[in-house]
């Protein structure tokens, strides 16, 4: 490689292009050929991810009032300076990478990249639900749209995006509960769906009637895992420490883990939760694990027909894997709401939480006040936060992208007709 500098030494110049923001490193990029070789490479594209980790996080929500779109947000900014208004653009801008989507779930983020969905495959009460809601006219098109999901990886600080294979099988939405997360060992992402096949209503949930797929992105092959190590609560599947984690249906002191590189299940401790005296008439728990702080943290919310619930428990596991760390706190439910969920921390005493009425609102620990987020409010979908990364979505496939039919293998793909790469930066 061609020396950078005639008069700072390579090693000082690259010490110093790690320590700035990925902003800066992608202009810097167009400076020449030697410098974009630099700040292109493997190498350094994953000491600068590993350098800036635990930078302050920005968030991605779908916006339904702007036709499904996706927008990045500095939601500690809109916090701090009051802002009145999402669409201000020093802190909100909207994503033009993918407009217009049909029903977009975002799975998760990780390393800077993020996964959105396009589900297909929807119940007509969603559409009615989301079309009453914005007044009837927000969708180009109301009918379902026949057809396989679709997944969308994408870096959404340098613009990048890459089209996944679809799901290899036809599950409606509900049915199936979605991860996404990274393999350190092979240096790879992997998009993981819990499912299962059979209405977990009409007759008794069985570990059996679960299934797991995981699709490899550097290797663009789905395998499917049929033996689960008990039955699985369907939701959002939470990452952390390099594990896809979901609550066991049955058992409230059971977390299960997906490890993403032996792909293997291991069992967590939960948290010691005890169920309120009962008041008679109809009872709901609902649980959601969720990642605070860093932390692998479960909300508990307990509603009785006669002893409505006024707030949440959140339970946050300090040391990871070790039963007796479990730590709780609970938030009130605001005023005139339902039901909210925490959405991160804020320093180390601020709770984030959106509301059932797309409201957010900051809870702080030590004064013990609710206050109303300004500037944001209306019909979202989902959030959730990321830090900016120089990470491609398009990962150096191990074998040019062509794949022969192996055992476990459910589709095979060629990765040069998907791939897309939208204008950096």
């Amino acid at each position: 490689m061609a020396e950078l500098s005639p008069v700072i030494p390579q090693e000082l110049m690259t010490d110093i292009l790690l320590r700035l923001p990925v902003k800066s490193v992608g202009k810097f990029r167009c400076v020449s050929k030697p410098w974009r070789s630099l700040l292109s490479d493997p190498l350094f594209i994953k000491a600068h991810l590993n350098l800036h980790l635990h930078d302050p996080q920005n968030f991605i929500f779908i916006s339904f009032k702007d036709y499904n779109a996706l927008r990045i947000t500095n939601l500690a900014t809109i916090i701090s300076t009051s802002s009145d208004s999402f669409d201000n653009a020093g802190v909100s801008r909207k994503l033009p990478l993918l407009e217009n989507l049909l029903y977009p779930k975002i799975v998760g983020s990780c390393n800077g990249l993020v996964l959105v969905l396009e589900e297909r495959l929807r119940k007509n009460w969603m559409v009615l639900f989301l079309d009453v809601g914005l007044g009837g006219d927000s969708f180009p098109d109301k009918e379902q749209v026949p057809g396989p999901d679709t997944a969308y990886l994408i870096n959404p600080t340098t613009m990048e995006l890459v089209k996944l294979p679809s799901r290899p099988y036809s599950w409606e939405a509900l049915n199936n509960g979605d991860g996404f997360g990274y393999d350190s060992s092979n240096d790879d992402y992997k998009f993981v769906t819990l499912s299962r096949n059979h209405d977990p209503v009409a007759e008794p949930a069985s570990s059996s009637d679960a299934f797991l797929d995981v699709f490899s992105v550097k290797s663009r092959t789905w395998k499917r895992i049929d033996s689960l190590p008990c039955d699985l609560q369907i939701g959002p599947g939470v990452w952390l420490n390099g594990a896809i984690h979901w609550l066991a249906l049955f058992d409230d002191s059971l977390i299960v883990a997906f490890d993403l590189i032996s792909e293997e299940f291991k069992p967590l401790p939960g948290p010691n939760t005890t169920i309120p005296p009962h008041q008679g008439g109809s009872y709901l728990r609902t649980r959601k694990l969720v990642v605070l702080g860093g932390c692998l943290a479960m909300m508990v919310a307990d509603d009785q027909e006669n002893l409505p619930s006024h707030e949440i428990d959140i339970w946050m596991m300090k040391e990871y894997g070790v039963g007796e760390s479990w730590t709780k706190f609970s938030v009130p439910i605001p005023e005139g709401e339902a039901f909210c969920q925490p959405i991160c921390l804020l320093g180390d005493d601020n709770v984030v939480l959106r509301s059932s009425g797309w409201k957010f609102f900051v809870h702080n620990l030590r004064e013990g006040s609710t206050t109303v987020v300004a500037g944001i409010q209306g019909i979202f979908g989902d959030v959730v936060g990321f830090s900016e990364s120089l990470v491609s979505p398009i990962l150096q496939q191990s074998n040019g992208g062509q794949h022969n039919q192996t055992e476990g293998s459910l589709l095979e793909v060629d990765a040069a007709e998907d791939a897309k790469i939208c204008s950096i930066l």
